[in-house]
C-alpha cells in the first residue's frame, strides 16, 4: 500500500510540473499584438455600435480578450507516508 501511495505521489508531482510548464507555454505574452490592438482601439473610437450591434460587438471583443492563466499549485507530500 505505501508503494502505491508513493507512486501516486510521484505521478501527481509529474502532473503538477507538466501543468506549470504548459500554462507558461499556452499563456505566453504576445508582444506583436500591440500594433494590432492599437489599430483596433482606433477603429472602435471612430464608430459606436448601438442596440443589438453593441451587444454583438461586446461579445466579440470579450472573446478576443487575453485570458489569464489558471493558478497551478503543487501537491504537498502525503503525511500518511511519514515524509
Amino acid at each position: 500500500m505505501p508503494e502505491r501511495a508513493r507512486a501516486a505521489e510521484a505521478l501527481m508531482a509529474d502532473v503538477s510540473e507538466t501543468c506549470a510548464r504548459i500554462v507558461a507555454e499556452v499563456f505566453a505574452p504576445a508582444a506583436e499584438n500591440t500594433e494590432e490592438q492599437q489599430q483596433q482601439l482606433d477603429a472602435e473610437s471612430a464608430w459606436k455600435a448601438k442596440g443589438g450591434e453593441a451587444v454583438l460587438q461586446e461579445f466579440v471583443l470579450g472573446q478576443a480578450k487575453k485570458l489569464e492563466p489558471p493558478p497551478v499549485t503543487s501537491m504537498k507530500k502525503l503525511t500518511l507516508l511519514g515524509s
